[in-house]
């Protein structure tokens, strides 16, 4: 680990001093490690490594087919993992708690790799920059998130999480920065309309097409999101 660069270790450090985050791995599609941490103590290796080789194979053979995940979500474990690809063939995968906030490590996974993606574009070596902190604040008191204001059940945070995905693919959003812009900005408008809650998230999903625009986008868009465990269908 001594060549590279004394930044990128503080960016693994702070990363894992987050709440709930159990560790972190920064390595390449040909499953070669760039950096690594952990709290406590690090998983051996064999187990390690099955992941990265996992994770890289699912990452070629996507490209391969020519349709590429932007962030893909596993267990390992007793935790579970955010895995987000970068530039130059990079792949950033941050290990957290099953009970932690889903949305807020997004968040931050989002946050974290759109700094680090504008470093790996412009220079050969890696030599990453602080982590930002996540762009929604939020508190979990009981069963509800307080998320900018608004009280959200955390039972309805995988769905909205399932929405938000649709929604980057609609979009084309290769960051997901953009994404969680129209995100959050119409989660505020749909509270503004009514209740906050399942039943309603068709009223959600009419906000977030209008933000779509394009109707072929706009009907894949119902098509991602319309199943058993959303129960949404356009009106």
């Amino acid at each position: 680990m001594n060549r590279y660069s004394s930044s990128l270790n503080q960016l693994v450090e702070d990363i894992v001093r987050l709440p709930n985050v159990g560790g972190i791995i920064l390595y390449t599609i040909d499953e070669k490690i760039v950096n690594k941490g952990f709290t406590g103590s690090e998983p051996e290796e064999k187990h390690l490594l099955q992941f990265i080789r996992t994770i890289c194979s699912l990452s070629k053979a996507n490209v391969q087919q020519s349709v590429q995940f932007k962030t893909l979500e596993c267990p390992f474990k007793d935790l579970v993992t955010l895995t987000c690809v970068l530039k130059k063939r990079h792949l950033l995968s941050i290990f957290y708690q099953k009970e932690a906030n889903k949305r807020l490590v997004r968040v931050m996974a989002l946050n974290s790799t759109n700094d680090i993606n504008k470093l790996l574009a412009q220079t050969a070596s890696v030599v990453m920059p602080r982590v930002i902190g996540a762009a929604v604040a939020g508190s979990v008191v009981g069963d509800e998130t307080d998320q900018q204001g608004i009280v959200i059940k955390r039972s309805l945070l995988p769905r909205l999480d399932i929405i938000r995905d649709a929604l980057q693919v609609a979009l084309e959003d290769v960051d997901g920065t953009s994404t969680q812009v129209t995100m959050d900005e119409s989660i505020q408008k749909w509270a503004s309309l009514g209740p906050v809650s399942k039943k309603e998230l068709p009223v959600l999903a009419e906000i977030l097409s209008q933000a779509i625009g394009n109707e072929q986008k706009v009907e894949q868009f119902y098509k991602d999101i319309e199943d058993t465990f959303l129960g949404i269908k356009r009106r």
